[in-house]
């Protein structure tokens, strides 16, 4: 089952809106486009958590190892309106405080 991502720009930011569950399955996809970003220097990208209610231990980890990647390339990656069940796994795992996570997209943009 394939994930719906929306992409959109804001001046110099590119939102992505992931559609649906994020989980194994389906990280695919964002992950080819989050590495296109990386490779065509595209480095300021929110990933607007709004629509996804649920997320899965690999997605956890890809969120991470995704957030050093943008770091290292000297950009940055940061999620925005996370929802209670996703902000829930994130905090039982001990990684809610190693990503930059915003309540609402304008304080995410602002952070830039």
């Amino acid at each position: 089952m394939s994930m719906q991502i929306n992409r959109y720009t804001d001046q110099s930011l590119l939102i992505i809106e992931p559609v649906g569950d994020m989980g194994l399955y389906n990280l695919g996809e964002l992950r080819a486009l989050l590495q296109k970003l990386r490779e065509t220097q595209s480095l300021k990208v929110v990933i607007d958590m709004g629509k996804v209610p649920g997320i899965d231990s690999i997605t956890i980890g890809f969120l991470l190892q995704e957030t050093t990647l943008f770091t290292e390339a000297g950009g940055a990656l940061k999620l925005a309106k996370i929802s209670p069940s996703v902000r829930k796994s994130l905090t039982i795992t001990e990684t809610l405080s190693q990503m930059s996570v915003y309540e609402d997209l304008q304080s995410a943009k602002n952070s830039f």
